[in-house]
């Protein structure tokens, strides 16, 4: 069932009700250390409705996780959105009480944390840093935008899913101020992970992850790494996945051909591909750290994350199964750059990598709810999620919880190239999945309590370089038929395939991509007064894939500057 098609099954709202004083949190005196401070956000109510599970009980499973963490220096408070008293009073002293349910939208939800956030600031305590979202989409709404590159996809890739914007709880207008990217102009609040509970999902998926979270004292002993990618992208990994080998994390491998096993810690398919069994040859089952650079699919039934021929036929093959995640005994992180590497909803569990990766030995999922783009080897430079990888592998092998590390890396990621739309998607499209207060234990490394700052990349008065983009032929499938006055106008704009002709010499010999007629060309105008043309060439798809293309942004003359891949 596409997501598209899922009914949601609304639960009934409790009547609102006006209280004189809120229930205050239980603070017994403590004399433990605390060395985070968070929020767990939920919804009783519907979430104990789906895992059939009495609702005082189902909070007592996520008080107990409260409880066992407290033990460890981590401190959570719950706020459950289907039964939630606001802290703070309105003008006649009364406090508002509200039960949320699926038709209330994400920054309803968001609003009780923003709540939470005002009150510990009026009362002068530490400020809740994290915020642990436990739920699918269903109990806790994640967001659905417009794609920023929506004019360059098809289909169901012309929208994205992130929960970014619970980090800036600020309202409904944070949804117009991401897509402008005003956004970076704001002081997040808040390191985000969401646990997703499958719509087939069971209280085991829930109360196995926070057993095992409980036990690892929210720390995953890595002890080895595992890489795969597709082979255009082998260097690009091999830079990615750099700060890894240099922690000593990749185990040898003797004998294996570099056809197989690239620089001695990267494997590559086709070369390695899994049989008619679904079974992996190379698969380390004991790999505390797991690295994908490979391609997905949002179909329902294209499951697997898969890997491209070299060559002008571009075959794909499957690579990596969540059969195969689920085969991990040991615990792991896991970090995808695959399209719909990270996809959850309205897909049953079996059919998510991330779902069934965290219902096994996974506890911090990193990947794409849509698409993801990235740089070839043939260009040398990282792009959009090589650099959101690579930058997070480095945050968190410092010791940086990994909601800390992955907010650091999507800082990294605008930073890079302020305002561009494909870096833009990189940082909303990508959710992690898991406590965001987990962390990785590495030789040498302590789990880092110092903050990754918060604060807004970009001064008011920063220039935000976001592109205007002009349209000058577009041949995709949902194109609107071009109007004379149009047609006219780009006339003016003939040599434009003249450009294509220089740009498809260039992709083919620099790049060993084959471009075929382009289906979108555009000019892009910079506030910093440069101009850019866009060429988007159609490419061999992931079997169920709507879109898969190269972005190829060239001057005037037809002089490439940047290709990034969908994955």
């Amino acid at each position: 069932m596409h997501e598209e098609e899922v009914v949601e099954q609304q639960q009934p709202s409790r009547p609102a009700q006006q209280q004189q004083t809120p229930p205050q949190p239980q603070e017994q005196p403590d004399t433990r250390p605390v060395f985070a401070r968070g929020l767990i956000l939920t919804n009783i109510a519907t979430l104990s409705s789906r895992l059939k599970i009495d609702e005082v009980a189902l909070k007592g499973i996520i008080e107990n996780y409260i409880e066992d963490l407290k033990n460890l220096g981590l401190s959570y408070r719950l706020i459950d959105a289907s039964d939630y008293t606001y802290m703070q009073s309105n003008i006649f002293g009364k406090h508002k009480h509200v039960s949320l349910s699926g038709r209330d939208p994400w920054y309803a939800y968001a609003d009780l944390t923003l709540d939470q956030h005002e009150w510990e600031k009026k009362k002068g305590m530490p400020e809740s840093e994290y915020l642990f979202i436990i739920g699918g989409s269903r109990d806790v709404p994640m967001p659905t935008l417009p794609n920023f590159l929506a004019s360059h996809m098809s289909g169901k890739d012309k929208t994205m899913d992130t929960d970014l914007l619970y980090a800036y709880p600020y309202g409904e207008k944070m949804e117009q101020d991401l897509l402008s990217q005003r956004l970076f102009r704001y002081d997040a609040l808040f390191y985000v992970g969401r646990l997703p509970i499958a719509d087939n999902g069971t209280l085991d998926d829930l109360t196995g992850y926070l057993e095992r979270s409980v036990r690892l004292e929210c720390s995953v002993p890595v002890g080895a790494a595992y890489s795969q990618c597709d082979p255009h992208w082998k260097k690009i990994t091999e830079v990615i996945t750099a700060p890894l080998a240099q922690s000593g994390l990749f185990p040898d491998y003797p004998n294996v051909p570099e056809q197989v096993l690239f620089r001695k810690r990267i494997f590559l398919t086709p070369a390695v591909v899994l049989d008619e069994n679904e079974e992996h040859p190379f698969f380390n089952t004991n790999a505390g750290y797991i690295f994908f650079n490979l391609h997905g699919s949002g179909d329902m039934n294209s499951y697997n994350y898969y890997g491209q021929e070299m060559g002008d036929r571009g075959q794909f093959y499957e690579a990596f199964s969540p059969r195969m995640v689920a085969a991990s005994e040991r615990p792991n992180i896991l970090f995808t750059q695959a399209c719909y590497g990270g996809r959850f909803v309205g897909f049953p569990k079996q059919y998510s990598m991330v779902l069934t990766a965290l219902d096994s030995m996974t506890m911090v999922f990193i990947g794409s709810s849509r698409t993801a783009l990235g740089g070839v080897d043939s260009g040398g430079a990282l792009s959009t999620s090589d650099i959101l990888a690579a930058a997070f592998n480095t945050e968190v092998l410092s010791g940086k919880s990994v909601g800390a590390a992955f907010f650091a890396a999507r800082i990294a990621t605008f930073k890079h190239k302020p305002g561009d739309p494909a870096h833009a998607l990189t940082i909303a499209e990508f959710n992690l999945f898991g406590d965001p207060m987990m962390h990785l234990a590495v030789p040498n490394s302590e789990f880092v309590t110092a903050h990754v700052s918060k604060a807004a990349p970009l001064g008011q008065n920063d220039v935000l370089n976001v592109p205007q983009e002009e349209v000058l032929m577009n041949k995709s499938v949902d194109a609107k038929p071009q109007s004379m006055l149009d047609q006219l106008r780009n006339a003016v704009d003939a040599n434009i395939m003249k450009i294509h002709e220089v740009i498809a010499k260039q992709l083919y010999e620099q790049y060993n991509i084959p471009a075929r007629e382009p289906l979108i060309i555009t000019r892009k105008k910079y506030p910093d007064g440069h101009s850019e043309l866009g060429y988007d060439y159609p490419l061999n798809g992931v079997p169920g894939s709507e879109t898969n293309v190269a972005l190829v942004t060239a001057n005037e003359k037809g002089d490439i500057q940047d290709v990034q891949l969908t994955k």
